[in-house]
């Protein structure tokens, strides 16, 4: 005799004993389902912690760049420096911390930033450190982190202008 059940489907949610029937063919696309779920979340995890940081923190599915931080040198480093710049063209020396150009050269003492060995170091997003180079040498910004490091596409910062003729006495 035929099996009366070959032509119809099953109906997975009836609470009929009769309508559910786990045989073989039954199992076998529970795995497939389970298989091919298990691994849409593995592929989504995988997206996720790989993108997230990027997207929640930096606003870019990309991969981070240090020119992403253009912007923070433009806007919290760039006074910093102009400001020992100008410490270091009237003193004739480097600051020896940043609490010494205030209130002469900056309102406020800038918080999360230092000077260590002729170099400007600033905190930025995500433990990131950004560096300028305030000696001799290059005179170029630097991003040192978790998830970019190199050097960033800003300009140099040029010397402010002299606040006092030339030859004038301190």
């Amino acid at each position: 005799m035929p099996d009366a059940r070959k032509g119809v489907p099953l109906d997975y949610r009836s609470s009929s004993p009769q309508a559910l029937v786990k045989d073989a063919e039954y199992w076998r696309w529970w795995r497939y389902r389970m298989s091919f779920r298990g691994g849409l979340a593995g592929l989504f995890c995988i997206i996720a912690f790989y993108f997230g940081p990027h997207v929640i923190n930096f606003g870019t599915l990309g991969p981070l760049t240090p020119a992403y931080f253009t912007a923070d040198v433009q806007q919290r480093c760039v006074p910093i420096v102009r400001a020992i710049l100008a410490y270091q063209r009237d003193k004739g020396s480097l600051p020896p911390n940043l609490d010494a150009l205030v209130p002469a050269y900056l309102p406020a003492a800038p918080g999360g930033a230092y000077i260590e060995t002729g170099q400007l170091v600033v905190y930025s997003k995500w433990e990131h450190e950004i560096s300028y180079n305030l000696g001799a040498g290059p005179q170029i910004w630097q991003i040192h982190g978790p998830f970019v490091s190199g050097v960033i596409p800003a300009l140099p910062v040029p010397p402010a202008p002299a606040t006092q003729p030339a030859g004038a006495a301190h």
